[in-house]
């Protein structure tokens, strides 16, 4: 069976709830139904785009990088703004 893949605002808005109540998280995932692996990853990526301690995904930018070691080889790679 696939899962389905759910994005930052998904998860915004369900652990709104979570933090404006007083449940721990792993009551909070049994009522809800949730993995609780996956409510605890996402609340520490929201906390820290809370505290302004990481970048939301709309602030990276992508700067090409050059290796002459070895012959030339060129990538991508998001930096912080």
């Amino acid at each position: 069976m696939e899962r389905e893949r759910r994005g930052r605002d998904y998860w915004r808005e369900l652990l709104s709830e979570y933090w404006d109540g007083s449940l721990t998280i792993q009551e909070y995932c049994e009522l809800k139904d949730l993995p609780y692996e996956s409510v605890r990853r996402w609340i520490g990526i929201l906390k820290k785009e809370r505290e302004g301690k990481s970048p939301a995904s709309g602030e990276l930018e992508f700067v090409e990088v050059t290796l002459s070691a070895g012959g030339a080889i060129t990538a991508n790679v998001p930096r912080t703004l």
